[in-house]
């Protein structure tokens, strides 16, 4: 484990092994979920059927599946590198911590059973499987804060950000609170680590933080629009994360103009990832923010898929790479899951699959 060409050789031999538009073709024409399990038999996921089939069925046993193959190899991942944890992989397999936090937050506060919270969760980051299981046993919300900075997980300036956010929490009730205040902790630190790296690895990385910039923007705006009042009328830039490439005075004042074509019109031009110009100004015409962040999702992972072809073989380009393609994959997975265990039409579960690696 000596370096970024080592890692890299392995992440582009295990390319070969992500799912081909061939091997979705064949699982999107099995018409069962247990046809759906064995036709996954065929492909790289075959050794992670005995994480599953004996316990479930169904739709759950499908999902363990993937969630299985999803932990077993990008959990592997830091160790192809030296010193993961201090730069871009780090981040990289780090931004599941926070998807797992924000999962047991949700759940602590409808009080939902631990083993709920856990089969939602993907131990990928720092935080183990022994560690997000002992979150989600806490009694109580309040006690998953407590643990969370006693035990500084994910980090102590992390841990502190959400206690700090408590009260305000308490105050309002809103879940956003506590998520926000995980959002600005790992901003804060993807921002620290990339400093002035310009590479397209960090370009990749900071578009994730401006595509939550941006829809926050444009949720303000047309909540402005609709005459609703907004928390950021007093403290406009609070709203955005730092670490992102579109400056927070550009998303403010899209997000206080009067129409979306106005906003299209400041947030074009800016440093955008190749396709979210045609994302926005669709969302111009059709106003569906929802449409929009799977348009914005879709093209950043494109944008980040790509650095297989044209980004450094010898940099952080393959990684990236690699990380958004298997979870793409997963994404894809999921879908075609959910569409057969309902029955949905073959053209419905193929419109949503989309093949990136």
């Amino acid at each position: 484990m000596v370096g970024l060409d080592y890692g890299n050789a392995r992440l582009r031999a295990m390319r070969s092994r992500l799912l081909s538009e061939a091997d979705y073709d064949g699982l999107v024409a099995v018409e069962s979920m247990d046809g759906l399990v064995a036709a996954l038999a065929t492909t790289a996921y075959a050794a992670d059927l005995d994480a599953a089939l004996p316990r479930f069925t169904g739709l759950r046993r499908f999902d363990e599946v993937v969630r299985h193959h999803l932990v077993r190899v990008l959990g592997a991942l830091p160790r192809f590198y030296e010193r993961p944890h201090d730069g871009i992989v780090g981040l990289l397999t780090d931004r599941w911590d926070l998807q797992n936090l924000r999962t047991i937050i949700r759940g602590a506060s409808r009080l939902e059973a631990a083993d709920e919270m856990l089969r939602m969760t993907v131990p990928i980051g720092r935080l183990g499987t022994a560690e997000l299981s002992e979150l989600a046993m806490q009694p109580s919300l309040r006690y998953v804060i407590d643990l969370m900075v006693a035990w500084r997980i994910p980090s102590r300036a992390t841990a502190q950000a959400v206690r700090d956010a408590w009260p305000a929490y308490e105050r309002s009730g809103d879940l956003v609170v506590l998520e926000s205040a995980l959002n600005r902790a790992f901003a804060k630190r993807l921002d620290e680590v990339l400093a002035d790296d310009e590479s397209a690895a960090a370009v990749a990385l900071r578009s994730e933080v401006d595509e939550i910039n941006l829809l926050t923007s444009l949720r303000l705006q047309t909540a402005r629009a609709a005459g609703e009042v907004t928390r950021s009328d007093t403290e406009e830039n609070h709203e955005f994360l730092t670490g992102g490439r579109i400056r927070p005075d550009t998303l403010t004042r899209a997000a206080a103009t009067d129409d979306r074509p106005t906003a299209v019109s400041l947030l074009d031009g800016v440093r955008l990832v190749p396709g979210w110009s045609l994302a926005l100004n669709d969302w111009a015409e059709s106003d569906d923010l929802v449409a929009l962040a799977e348009a914005l999702r879709l093209a950043s992972t494109r944008h980040a898929v790509g650095l297989f072809a044209r980004g450094d073989p010898l940099g952080y380009d393959v990684p990236v790479a690699f990380v958004r393609a298997q979870e793409h994959e997963a994404r894809n997975l999921r879908w075609i899951g959910r569409g057969i265990a309902h029955g949905l039409d073959r053209s419905a579960v193929e419109s949503n699959v989309v093949v990136v690696r």
